[in-house]
């Protein structure tokens, strides 16, 4: 077997490499500030970490101590990359993910961590939770909010525009949910509770109850009416909901919740979670909207109180046989307390449903209902439905009937007959 003296190929030593002074190109030393940027506190980077900062330094052309490359420096590339991007989105998770972008990116050219939420809280004077709610797209920020934030982060004015024509375009396409029931026909009478409703400032709820809790005083009357009155005032939807509260099995505000969130495009995986869960993520798609909510029949203070907006705007608007007084004083609501109409008041509202020539007709007929009715709305409101369907009967006839056998449906409820027949 022949042998060879001289050394083998697999022992032979190597020359050193050059050091690699290509402009663009990073030393391992040079890697590590870029790391410490981009995740804060990790530690040093592995060999695997260390090529992809590499590549990604390579293609945005800068070193992270400042030496640009070959390529575009300052962020060029991906300043373009996120105006094009911007003209794809379709929601505000979209708009949210490019907030996230201008983050990353203002800590990669400032060569700082990633600014936090309480950062942000600190120069914005915003909360740390609408700050979030912005940053994970559970909330979409007001034009004015997306602007600053955006200034925030570094945005350039091109940018500025890319965001808030998308921001404009995401508003668009949320649903606006429009849930009130029909308006009250031939609705009078209860001017001075519609002057107090006017002039609501939308700081606090409005509560309407009735003198001694007592039912067909006309309360779900009253609120449909005004909120469909009003609806212009709140562009972003009206929400609706039947609290059941005078019946036996008053509706779980979680319940309620679910429908609302629904209504107002959350997903269906944030539905499962529990209460308070729920009752954060309203209030924050509620933060930057108009919105009526209309909570009909509320049996206490504790069903309501979930339901209500966290942030001037929008209004909550409800309706109970109880004053609910806890929320007057903790949560600055209004209350607007029904009492009986006068006999003049009753007298009009039979007019309003039947026509003035029926009741001039008639006229002991039309006192004698007014009488049976006891100057309760939604009596009035009843036996004028029964007139009109049977104009064979004679309104005394009508009264003798309301008055033997009053509709023991609209006792137990106040809206058992349908809110259109009031």
């Amino acid at each position: 077997m022949m042998t060879s003296s001289g050394p083998s190929i697999r022992n032979s030593t190597r020359p050193p490499r050059a050091p690699d002074n290509r402009p663009g190109r990073l030393s391992n030393k040079s890697v590590f500030p870029l790391w410490a940027a981009i995740r804060p506190g990790a530690g040093p980077p592995s060999r695997v970490h260390q090529s992809v900062v590499k590549r990604r330094s390579a293609v945005l052309g800068r070193h992270p101590d400042g030496q640009g490359g070959q390529r575009r420096s300052g962020g060029g590339m991906d300043r373009e990359g996120l105006v094009r991007d911007a003209a794809t989105v379709s929601s505000a998770e979209d708009l949210a993910s490019l907030l996230r972008r201008l983050r990353r990116r203002q800590a990669r050219m400032r060569k700082t961590r990633v600014a936090t939420y309480r950062d942000l809280a600190t120069r914005t004077g915003w909360s740390r939770g609408i700050i979030g709610a912005y940053f994970t797209g559970k909330v979409l920020p007001s034009v004015d909010k997306l602007d600053e934030l955006a200034r925030q982060l570094d945005a350039t004015p091109t940018e500025l525009g890319a965001l808030a024509t998308a921001r404009d375009r995401v508003d668009e396409l949320r649903p606006a949910p429009r849930q009130l029931p029909g308006d009250v026909p031939a609705f009078t009478g209860r001017a001075a509770a519609l002057a107090v409703l006017d002039a609501q400032p939308g700081r606090g709820p409005a509560v309407i109850s009735s003198v001694g809790g007592a039912a067909g005083m006309g309360k779900t009357a009253l609120a449909v009416h005004w909120a469909h009155r009003a609806a212009t005032r709140f562009p972003d939807g009206q929400l609706y909901a039947d609290l059941r509260g005078s019946g036996r099995r008053p509706v779980p505000p979680g319940e309620v919740l679910r429908g609302f969130l629904t209504a107002l495009g959350a997903p269906a995986s944030q539905l499962s979670a529990g209460l308070d869960v729920q009752a954060g993520l309203y209030r924050s798609l509620l933060a930057e909207r108009r919105v009526m909510v209309l909570l009909d029949d509320a049996c206490d203070a504790g069903q309501v109180r979930p339901l209500l907006p966290g942030t001037p705007g929008g209004l909550a608007l409800v309706t109970s046989r109880s004053r609910l007084n806890s929320l007057v004083a903790l949560e600055n609501a209004r209350l607007i307390v029904l009492d009986r109409l006068d006999e003049a008041q009753s007298q009009h509202l039979l007019a309003a449903r039947l026509g003035a020539r029926r009741l001039a007709a008639d006229p002991a007929g039309a006192a004698a209902i007014v009488s049976a009715c006891a100057g309760l709305p939604n009596y009035l409101a009843y036996a004028a439905a029964n007139a009109a369907a049977h104009p064979e009967l004679g309104l005394r006839t009508v009264a003798g009937q309301l008055a033997a056998s009053r509709p023991t449906a609209v006792e137990r409820r106040h809206h058992a007959v349908p809110v259109q027949a009031f």
